[in-house]
């Protein structure tokens, strides 16, 4: 007898940190060990996408109310919805917040059951692997953690190490990047917290920190989305634009005056028009009105042929009006027509300064207008499905989702003298 108190002294505590490391963080009315294990079998990594991410159907981030728990926002505003925005192939994500987010928190009923991807014996590799495979079939998962970052640490930051103070903190997977070994995550907070609401987690970190982690669908039986609501489904395309022109003089203290502007119809783009022309030492400010949910992008065409990617919106998780420059004003160094070309779509554009780059060592001379048209109208621009408004450039359309790459350009003229 005595010589087994030992190794009953060493067992013990063993047990003891076991029971508390079986509570359930997302469902406290079952252990963690209840859920039913996933058996994956054998997973190739190379066939799995080398990076993923479901941010593009998932609702756009918002603070947690003071009626839901953190809990139930997670499981209902992310979870649920990202899985049937997924099924259905739904990409407009103003419509997600909106419609399909709403309807799954009014009904929402905690799941009665989960799925656990791995155990504490599962290889690391493999635990990767199935996160991967899990996140490829459009599952986002629940991962709980011990430690909780103060609310300011992570605003306007991209990562983190799972450090902070002991509380518990529930977040979701909804992504990943193999370049950079990281899991994207969300949580409960707005746009403001992490990178416009998201938060990277290398490999390492994550499977270090995480107490928990499970998924609410069996990935191996996930089917793959059906595309009768984006063939169903018409969307709304919208953007207004301003121009406004710094007036100066001695009785003038640098005051902004909004200019007029008139449809070519040859060209298909609005152009300047005004008492005086435009000089190249004029000064213009862009006032954008862009819808909650759009993705805009805007280039600048010069008359020598070049073309710069100059900024982007994406996803504004709200109905947003933008100047530009935000603290200065736009300026033409040279004379000639100077093209501005603005992109408005219901999704992202991937690697859109490459379709200006694509044509940047082009043996063919082609002028800046020419170049954007060709490096977009190719992949984004449809053909004969829109009609500009002739006295204002308050610019509307509807598109079906099933022409995924559809976009709205606003093209606006320049002509700038000596």
């Amino acid at each position: 007898m005595t010589r087994s108190l030992p190794f009953l002294m060493i067992l013990l505590p063993s047990l003891c940190f076991s029971q508390e490391q079986d509570k359930s963080i997302w469902f406290p009315e079952k252990k963690y060990t209840d859920h039913s294990r996933i058996s994956f079998g054998y997973i190739r990594s190379r066939s799995l996408p080398f990076n993923h991410s479901l941010s593009a159907y998932a609702p756009l981030p918002q603070t947690c109310p003071d009626s839901l728990s953190d809990q139930e926002w997670l499981l209902a505003y992310y979870t649920q919805t990202i899985q049937q925005a997924y099924r259905e192939n739904h990409l407009d994500r103003a419509f997600l917040t909106d419609s399909i987010a709403n309807q799954q928190i009014r009904e929402f009923e905690a799941p009665s059951s989960a799925y656990r991807l791995f155990t504490t014996r599962t290889r690391r590799s493999d635990k990767i692997k199935y996160l991967r495979y899990t996140i490829s079939k459009g599952i986002p998962i629940l991962i709980g953690f011990d430690r909780k970052p103060s609310d300011e640490r992570l605003v306007g930051q991209s990562t983190w190490d799972g450090t902070g103070s002991e509380d518990v903190f529930q977040m979701l997977i909804i992504g990943y990047d193999s370049p950079t070994a990281s899991f994207q995550l969300v949580g409960t907070e707005d746009d403001q917290w992490g990178d416009q609401g998201y938060i990277w987690m290398t490999y390492r970190d994550l499977l270090a920190q995480a107490k928990e982690i499970l998924c609410l669908r069996n990935p191996i039986k996930a089917k793959r989305p059906q595309n009768t609501a984006r063939l169903s489904r018409p969307i709304n395309l919208q953007i207004g634009v301003t121009i406004q022109q710094l007036e100066q003089g001695e009785d003038k203290a640098g005051q902004l005056k909004q200019q007029s502007v008139h449809f070519d119809y040859e060209q298909q783009s609005y152009q300047l028009y005004g008492q005086s022309p435009a000089r190249v030492d004029d000064r213009y400010q862009i006032q954008l009105q862009i819808p909650k949910g759009r993705c805009t992008y805007l280039f600048v065409a010069h008359p020598d042929g070049s073309t710069t990617p100059a900024w982007m919106l994406e996803y504004n998780p709200r109905d947003t009006i933008i100047t530009l420059p935000p603290v200065s004003y736009y300026q033409f160094p040279d004379a000639g027509t100077h093209y501005f070309f603005i992109l408005n779509s219901y999704q992202v554009i991937p690697r859109w300064r490459r379709y200006v780059d694509r044509y940047e060592y082009d043996d063919r001379q082609v002028d800046a207008q020419n170049k954007l048209y060709r490096a977009f109208q190719d992949y984004l621009l449809p053909s004969g499905k829109i009609t500009y408004p002739e006295e204002n450039m308050q610019l509307h359309t509807k598109a079906n989702q099933a022409e995924a790459s559809y976009v709205l350009p606003l093209i606006i003229q320049w002509p700038i003298q000596e």
